[in-house]
């Protein structure tokens, strides 16, 4: 299965290069190509997402009635997401689609090494011709290679392996910010089932997975998935100018809660404690007087 995805993805990109004739920009091309191709899974997520927000007062009733048994708890839970089509999980679905897309690649760029054998299986024309002339290079990094090999014995000619994977860090805790200031900074979002928020715990740090793994994948594919984090946050733009803002951000904005009403100035809860009930006065004076 691998192998066909590498040869759909060779295909692509022998066609891209005949256009631009660059195997660094052909992958971005490549990346924004795919983005689109999965733009209907992350529309559709954002959507789910949405919707799961506006559950949150009937997800923290049921917490709170069957608090004791949790597994009745999950079951209500889920019931609740089946009858209004949401699905807690909906959030990863984008990024499992990529995940044979990421092994595809790989395996493309790992054939390239063999320019006179493997790699005719996957790609041809100009693009073979490119590779078997070592034309492989984009801004300062041989795609094919993999930085952890090329790092320890080359300092200086590592480090555009190494701002490509700090560009992936990067990226992906930017977007991650991004997000949680539309969806109202802090707020906790609605998925509240236990496995959703494992799924979300995963995702927090997958920044860092990315980072870790992109010194043992070629630079083609950390170039990928770089490109992508950008092209995923242009796509998320485009989705608030169709859908509107997330209405957990705009709650927020005009200081109110998705479910609990308006937030209280921090101001309000100092006077409300200090404040005394009308009439205390009153009652001290008459016992003084008497």
């Amino acid at each position: 299965m691998i192998d066909a995805i590498a040869g759909a993805l060779g295909s692509i990109l022998t066609i891209i290069y005949q256009l631009i004739p660059s195997l660094g920009f052909a992958i971005i091309a490549l990346t924004v190509i795919i983005n689109l191709l999965v733009f209907p899974l992350t529309l559709r997520q954002t959507r789910s997402m949405r919707a799961s927000a506006e559950l949150q007062p009937q997800i923290k009733r049921i917490q709170a009635e069957h608090k004791e048994d949790k597994q009745r708890q999950q079951e209500e839970l889920m019931a609740l997401y089946k009858d209004k089509g949401v699905h807690p999980l909906g959030g990863c679905l984008p990024s499992l689609v990529q995940l044979p897309v990421w092994y595809g690649l790989f395996r493309l760029l790992r054939s390239f090494s063999d320019a006179g054998g493997e790699m005719t299986r996957f790609v041809n024309g100009s693009l073979a011709d490119a590779i078997a002339a070592g034309q492989t290079r984009f801004w300062g990094m041989d795609l094919t290679e993999v930085p952890s090999q090329i790092i320890p014995n080359d300092i200086v000619g590592g480090i555009p392996y190494l701002l490509l994977i700090v560009a992936i860090v990067a990226t992906g805790f930017y977007s991650q910010r991004l997000q949680m200031a539309k969806r109202g900074g802090n707020q906790k979002d609605a998925d509240a089932s236990s496995q959703a928020q494992q799924i979300q715990a995963i995702l927090k740090y997958m920044p860092l997975m990315f980072g870790v793994i992109g010194f043992t994948l070629p630079a083609g594919v950390s170039l990928y998935i770089a490109s992508g984090q950008l092209v995923r946050m242009g796509g998320q733009e485009v989705i608030d100018l169709m859908e509107g803002p997330d209405p957990r951000g705009a709650a927020a904005a005009n200081g109110k809660s998705a479910d609990a009403g308006p937030i209280p100035e921090p101001t309000e809860i100092v006077e409300a404690k200090v404040k005394k009930p009308q009439g205390s006065k009153k009652k001290q004076n008459r016992r003084r007087r008497k």
